[in-house]
């Protein structure tokens, strides 16, 4: 299902379960899409009106006729306020696919274009790591055999090597990664807690790293996979010898931490599962 039929459905038909929402960044969408800008609420308000009338007769008879007629009036009205978030995000998916600028993804989709994409999802939280890497690191060292002199030097020298790398790992940033993948593609991005509608642990200890059924990602796309034409990384001229260091750096955190080579990166607006009626 493409995602012009995912809007394009009645509401019978399914629901939308969303598992992660942009909210920020639709937002900044939606405000030049609507010349109104963003909506945050809805007000409804209904009225009933109520008449009586009443005649009074009077005066002489066969002289003088005098009727007088007294109408009251009552209005009851009923103001309903409805909250708007979530339907101010499917608007602005919706409108932002009217207007041409969802894409389904494949290999012809530019940088920067938002594209739609179906598949299986991966989540690794990190951030459930960064503090279990030293007792891990230590359990795993114990292992190591020390009954002779070389051993226990071996062992040491271990030690205190991992010592080092553990203290330089413990400082790196630990984010909520995702891959999003089928059987010919791959996108990669970190996620921001804050936009996530169920928390990141609860998935961890329900599903593992793996969300089963298949879900629909909304993305930018951000950059291309790591191949022999688009490898070449661009560096500003005149950088000094700590800068240079620094980019270098970068390098080898994203191919240790970061987007796998083979992946696409993306910045994720909306990721969700359709819950069909039947």
């Amino acid at each position: 299902m493409t995602f012009s039929e995912e809007v394009g459905n009645p509401e019978d038909q399914f629901l939308t379960d969303f598992l992660y929402v942009e909210r920020q960044r639709l937002a900044s969408y939606t405000a030049q899409l609507f010349p109104d800008g963003n909506l945050t609420s809805m007000k409804k308000v209904s009225g009933l009106t109520e008449q009586s009338a009443m005649k009074f007769g009077g005066g002489v008879p066969k002289l003088l006729n005098a009727d007088h007629t007294s109408t009251d009036t009552a209005v009851n009205s009923i103001e309903h306020s409805f909250d708007a978030n979530w339907s101010s995000i499917i608007d602005a998916l919706s409108e932002i696919n009217a207007k041409g600028f969802v894409k389904e993804f494949s290999e012809s989709v530019a940088i920067g274009q938002i594209i739609h994409f179906k598949g299986n999802i991966n989540i690794m939280d990190f951030r459930l790591l960064q503090k279990l890497w030293r007792p891990v690191m230590k359990g795993e060292i114990s292992k190591m055999p020390a009954h002779t002199k070389p051993q226990q030097v071996a062992k040491k020298a271990q030690e205190s090597a991992v010592a080092s790398m553990v203290d330089v790992i413990e400082l790196m940033p630990h984010l909520i990664q995702l891959s999003a993948f089928n059987s010919k593609y791959s996108l990669w991005c970190t996620l921001n807690s804050e936009c996530m509608a169920i928390d990141p642990a609860d998935l961890a200890f329900k599903y593992g790293p793996s969300i089963d059924g298949e879900w629909s990602v909304i993305a930018v796309i951000d950059a291309w996979p790591f191949n022999d034409d688009n490898h070449q990384i661009n560096y500003p001229p005149g950088l000094g010898d700590i800068q240079n260091a620094l980019l270098q750096m970068a390098v080898q955190i994203r191919i240790g931490f970061g987007r796998p080579l083979n992946s696409y990166g993306i910045t994720p607006l909306a990721i969700y599962r359709t819950l069909k009626n039947s």
